[in-house]
């Protein structure tokens, strides 16, 4: 009997093939790539493809590996970026009632109030830490003229002076989004690690993909989980990268 970890991710409408493999054939010439379609994502990994169940941490592997830099991305931009790049607009989700309890079936590009309070804080903090990096960098800028620096200097003051009334909840923002962030990849990573096939046995494409993962996805991004450089709040800890080796080029 499988756990529903090792029933996670398995293909079930393709041919099986030598070793026990789920594995249909690739018309589309492509190496790497990594598409979302509704609720399931199409994985073609050294050109022989796979597909998998929707989860939050493929939004943001899929948008690490198909934007690589040479700059780690925190958490906080991550979250927001991969949002916006696979959030679909028109697709069918469930919610719960809050006073039943009942799931009712809500369209994507209906508004709802408080669909994401996590979401909304990363954009606020966000937005604030993009604001204080530009004003810093004018009051920086030599060619500026004196006026433009001091009111400069003046919006700074004040965002210093709101963060460091509100240190707690501008540095738990980034902290919570970056903790769901980090998560989110490492089960998804977990559930590619224990994928098997119909019949039992390791998934080839699905742990392959995992294989890569750890090695130029999860380990580099180690470097910068501030677990020995105590950055908090919008610093250096917490940012993700994608180090892929030469030839790999996702679409």
């Amino acid at each position: 009997m499988k756990s529903k970890t090792q029933k996670y991710m398995v293909q079930l409408s393709q041919p099986r093939c030598r070793g026990g493999a789920i594995r249909g054939p690739n018309t589309s010439g492509e190496a790497y790539s990594l598409r979302r379609d509704l609720g399931l994502w199409h994985l073609i990994f050294e050109s022989h493809p796979a597909i998998l169940k929707h989860e939050q941490g493929i939004c943001y592997v899929a948008y690490l590996v198909t934007h690589p830099s040479g700059e780690p991305i925190h958490g906080l931009a991550l979250a927001l970026k991969a949002a916006a790049a696979y959030q679909p607009t028109n697709a069918v989700t469930q919610i719960a009632e809050p006073s039943t309890g009942e799931l009712v079936s809500v369209n994507g590009s209906s508004v709802m109030e408080e669909y994401n309070l996590q979401l909304d804080d990363a954009r606020a903090a966000w937005a604030m830490r993009r604001k204080q990096l530009d004003l810093e960098a004018l009051v920086d800028d030599p060619s500026q003229s004196e006026p433009v620096k001091a009111e400069a200097l003046r919006e700074l003051e004040a965002i210093y002076d709101y963060q460091k009334k509100n240190a707690g909840r501008t540095t738990s923002a980034a902290q919570r989004a970056v903790r769901t962030v980090r998560m989110a990849i490492k089960r998804f990573h977990r559930h590619l690690a224990s994928a098997v096939t119909l019949d039992g046995t390791a998934h080839p494409v699905l742990q392959a993909f995992a294989a890569h993962l750890e090695r130029y996805l999860l380990m580099p991004s180690i470097r910068f989980c501030g677990c020995h450089r105590a950055r908090t709040g919008l610093g250096l800890a917490g940012r993700f990268t994608y180090e892929p080796p030469p030839g790999v080029v996702w679409t």
